[in-house]
């Protein structure tokens, strides 16, 4: 029986020590201090004592030691010794004469894992070198499946964007080769602020009193915000009253509606955040959403609800519910009007797998030269729909360019907008499931991390929840007749929190 594999060095320090029975630290470590005082007095491999016998052979400037009973089959341990010996120089990866103690040191739970392999409850398991080097390399055919899986998708998606690119390439070919063919790009409109002069009509003129001149220096003195907003009205060549008029035509567009008597409106709102890469890969995905309920009218309602599609992998909780067994069994909320919006229900999804995002973007960046021979950056993007339920009334990316009003816009699906600074603003009006839209600009050469992030928003009248209101009816103390139903209306909405394309 092996008792323990053990290496050491000439002074009888143990550095590595694998027992295979129940010997304690002490008695170990005594064997192998006491087998340095017998060593000078043997020119045999083994050595016996009166309980054990050492099996051994040196290793350079160490030793590697098999301790066993002594009524161990010595022929089999001189064999083990030399199976061991072989396993330890093709963990290590060095010859016998090469070992080190810091080789042994730095390798050292290997070779544990590996003596493990040859010797079970103190014997030895008919193995080869091979065979332990097989089983410590932990091949898994699920893991192997999974890699080759991934691999896949990799090239599969690298394709997909060469794929895209050539064909970029050759519109923008095409499109160069026709004559008389123009870029879809115009610049925006510039809008010129005509004052209306009615001299009919005079205007009552307000009193005011006239501020007192600053006395002494004015150095220190704080600019106030009726001084940056003066400042900022004549740089727009605007008048007092134009700018009081923009104003209120901007607040009553934003003014929501009184709701109408005796109609309750049911409002659906999703937000989502996101941040995918460049090539598309979503590294987070969610969506939140929320049901709100109001009415012009006390009293209780019910509201009865249809889910379809994808609701399933959605998260969702009733809101302000006595009972919400109710929507789990029927679909059903109950809506108890206190003269204010009362949430009824809640949703969420969290996804990092691409097809779950509402849209598909590819963008990359090309190095090259203009026709004058000066180095520049092309920027190329591609924006898609995912599902055929979503539609989109609008699709905004902000790009950010070092002096955007100077990019040179290849082609474009859409407007372009280059009044912000630094910021190149591509509308997306016209999409769908169908078709894609294309953006290409060039700029001076500049690092591709430049043109991230890019902040995307976007507004829809459809939900990615396939949540629908079916019907609305009044009741009393939780009992509802929907063959009554009450008049009601659906607003629904879909937009974005933060939703970025970053190369990080």
């Amino acid at each position: 029986m092996i008792l323990s594999v053990s290496i050491i060095n000439q002074a009888g320090s143990p550095l590595v020590a694998r027992q295979f029975n129940h010997f304690s630290r002490s008695q170990l470590e005594g064997h192998l201090s006491a087998f340095t005082k017998l060593l000078s007095n043997s020119s045999q491999s083994y050595i016996e004592t009166e309980t054990i016998r050492y099996v051994f052979q040196a290793i350079g400037e160490l030793y590697f030691i098999l301790i066993t009973t002594k009524d161990s089959n010595i022929i089999e341990d001189l064999d083990v010794l030399a199976l061991l010996l072989d396993l330890t120089c093709s963990v290590l990866n060095v010859s016998g004469s090469q070992i080190t103690e810091d080789i042994v040191y730095e390798s050292s739970f290997e070779l544990i894992f590996a003596y493990d392999e040859c010797i079970f409850d103190g014997y030895y398991q008919d193995v080869s070198v091979a065979d332990v080097s097989t089983f410590l390399e932990m091949k898994s055919q699920e893991e192997n499946e999974f890699i080759r899986e991934r691999t896949a998708k990799e090239e599969a998606a690298a394709a997909q964007l060469r794929k895209i690119m050539k064909d970029l390439e050759d519109k923008r070919k095409a499109k160069k080769e026709k004559p008389g063919l123009k870029s879809s790009y115009q610049p925006p409109p510039q809008v010129i602020i005509t004052p209306t002069i009615e001299p009919e009509i005079e205007k009552p003129k307000m009193s005011r009193r006239h501020p007192q001149a600053a006395k002494g220096m004015a150095l220190g003195r704080k600019t106030t915000a009726r001084d940056r907003a003066q400042q900022m009205i004549k740089e727009e060549g605007l008048t007092v009253e134009e700018r009081r008029s923009s104003r209120n035509a901007a607040a009553q567009e934003v003014v929501t509606a009184p709701i109408k008597p005796n109609c309750t409106v049911v409002k659906l709102t999703e937000i989502t955040n996101a941040k995918i890469t460049p090539q598309g890969t979503v590294k987070e995905l969610a969506i939140e959403g929320r049901l709100t309920a109001e009415s012009s009218d006390e009293g209780q309602y019910g509201i009865k609800l249809s889910l379809f599609g994808n609701y399933e992998k959605f998260k969702t909780r009733a809101l302000n519910q006595k009972d919400r067994r109710l929507f789990q069994k029927q679909n059903m909320l109950i809506f108890d009007n206190k003269g204010s919006e009362t949430a009824l229900l809640g949703w969420r999804y969290t996804s990092v797998n691409p097809d779950d995002s509402p849209l598909t973007f590819s963008c990359w960046v090309t190095d090259g030269k203009d026709d004058q021979g000066r180095e520049t950056s092309t920027f190329s993007c591609e924006v898609s729909l995912n599902s055929n339920e979503l539609t989109f009334q609008s699709i905004v990316l902000a790009i950010p360019v070092a002096r955007a009003r100077d990019a040179k816009i290849s082609s474009v699906d859409g407007e372009i907008d280059t009044t912000e600074k630094d910021t190149i603003k591509w509308i997306i009006t016209d999409i769908d499931a169908e078709n894609s839209a294309e953006l290409e600009f060039s700029v001076p050469k500049c690092n591709e991390m430049a043109f991230y992030p890019i902040d995307v928003e976007f507004q829809s009248n459809s939900l990615y929840f396939n949540v629908d209101v079916t019907s609305v009816t009044k009741g009393d103390n939780g009992s509802f007749d929907f063959d009554n139903p009450a008049k009601y209306e659906v607003v629904k909405s879909f937009t974005t929190a933060e939703f970025l394309i970053t190369s990080e």
